[in-house]
């Protein structure tokens, strides 16, 4: 055995303890979150109003349009004289007699135009105001052809010659005394359906690691569980991971239509189905609005979308959600156009830090308010703000009134959330702590914590929505 000497006439200082690797480690107990909390805020999940439903599809009907307006083309005709006019097929109302409860197939076209009716119509070319209007009574109407005829009221009225089918607009109607009653119109509803989706996300970690502690304390973001275990900050971050996967789903989801895939799916006994979400809602029940790259957003942009709400009879309040790059550009377009001291940036007192505020948080045009707030969602690098990725650039405009149903008098808000709920009304939503070890034939070392919720978005009149895109 070999001989270990002791040290002689040696100070025992701080570099005894050193060179031993003694001292306490020194960590700092807080987890330093360099990318704050990593949490997208579940804007959809917030908005107030969820709805269960009992089954994997649900629909609601939304009334269209009952006024009438026709699109046609016409050769003209000279001063006074009856003009024919041929219905473009957008202008025409195709019926199904073969919908439940009757059998069959066949259709009826009905054209919106009846004897009687007084349009308005527009020059071709030159100024188009009130006073450059021929107003034209519908004198007949051919159902099968697609044609009608009408004269103008004024006698030296011409009624010009439109090449390419153009609006008309109905502005009223006239009958001579002891005439019979016009022909009946027909209006529609649009029938909106969409599907649950189902979610789900997992953690696993070895059984015996449960109980390795750590330096830093953690707190699980479900439970509000606290301590210095490893499976804590796990189980936070996997449920964090499953919020974020719903709010990104249910906003840029669309419905499977590839029966390739579906079929797969099927095939393997796992059907497959997915929601449409909110930003796939407004781009193809809505209205869209696309800005110049080069230009950018700007007050034109501004004015054309309150145009276009007030012509879909939009909502007076609205929420604009947007992206981080629209939201500074739209802050920057309300600074400049206030240039010569109608809002007042620096406004501070001798005994106050200075501060130039250049956010805008709410603007208001045409009698229609817009309150504008950053979307986390579309600003993320890890996901919907990722390299190259549009959405930073984008928002999107969301009604913010209630409509009443007329049958019921329940509120009805322009979108909710549809959550997949039993006979009871309890919703199905499930998380289970699973212990491999315990409660499964294999044994394994391995505690999986599992979470899972059945999910849909439902927009109502989405032509009060408008979403915003960079061209």
């Amino acid at each position: 055995m070999a001989y270990t000497p002791g040290s002689f006439n040696t100070k025992a200082d701080y570099g005894f303890l050193s060179a031993m690797d003694l001292h306490k480690p020194q960590f700092d107990n807080e987890l330093g979150k360099r990318f704050g909390n990593q949490y997208l805020s579940e804007f959809l999940m917030n908005i107030g109003y969820q709805k269960p439903v009992h089954g994997y599809e649900y629909f609601n009907f939304q009334e269209n349009r009952i006024y009438p307006k026709l699109k046609a083309t016409t050769g003209g005709a000279n001063a006074g004289a009856v003009a024919t006019f041929t219905l473009d097929a957008s202008s025409q109302q195709a019926i199904d007699l073969g919908t439940s409860p009757f059998v069959g197939t066949v259709d009826r076209d009905i054209t919106v135009a009846r004897i009687g009716d007084i349009i308005s119509i527009k020059p071709v070319s030159g100024t188009v105001n009130s006073s450059s209007m021929v107003l034209s009574r519908v004198q007949s109407v051919n159902v099968g052809a697609g044609t009608f005829t009408a004269i103008p009221l004024q006698a030296g009225d011409v009624t010009p010659a439109i090449g390419s089918a153009t609006e008309i607009a109905i502005v009223g109607n006239a009958f001579g005394e002891g005439s019979a009653q016009p022909k009946s119109r027909s209006s529609k509803v649009t029938k909106y359906s969409n599907n649950l989706q189902i979610f789900k996300e997992t953690f696993g970690i070895p059984g015996t690691a449960r109980a390795v502690q750590t330096w830093t304390d953690f707190t699980n973001a479900e439970t509000g569980e606290k301590g210095r275990f490893y499976h804590i900050k796990g189980e936070q971050d996997a449920y964090i991971r499953f919020l974020a996967t719903r709010e990104l789903s249910l906003l840029t989801n669309k419905k499977i239509t590839n029966t390739t895939l579906a079929d797969a799916e099927a095939t393997n006994g796992e059907p497959l189905m997915t929601t449409e979400g909110l930003i796939p809602f407004i781009q193809s029940q809505g209205n869209t609005s696309s800005y110049s790259g080069l230009n950018g957003f700007d007050k034109n942009e501004m004015d054309n979308i309150v145009f276009t709400l007030d012509s879909q009879k939009g909502a007076k309040d609205n929420l604009f959600m947007c992206g981080i790059k629209l939201s500074v550009q739209i802050d920057d377009v309300l600074a400049d156009s206030r240039q010569n001291g109608a809002i007042t940036f620096g406004n501070y007192s001798f005994d106050s830090d200075a501060q130039v505020n250049y956010q805008f948080d709410k603007y208001k045009i045409g009698n229609y308010t817009f309150n504008k707030k950053t979307m986390d969602s579309l600003n993320d690098l890890q996901s919907l703000g990722a390299e190259g990725y549009g959405y930073p650039h984008e928002g999107m405009i969301i009604p913010m009134d209630n409509k009443i149903d007329g049958r019921n008098g329940e509120s009805i808000q322009s979108l909710r959330i549809r959550y997949l709920a039993d006979e009871n009304g309890e919703r199905q939503r499930e998380s289970a702590v699973i212990n491999m070890f315990a409660q499964t034939e294999s044994g394994k070392d391995q505690v999986e914590v599992r979470y899972k919720d059945a999910l849909g978005f439902e927009g109502i009149g989405g032509n009060r929505f408008v979403y915003i895109e960079r061209a």
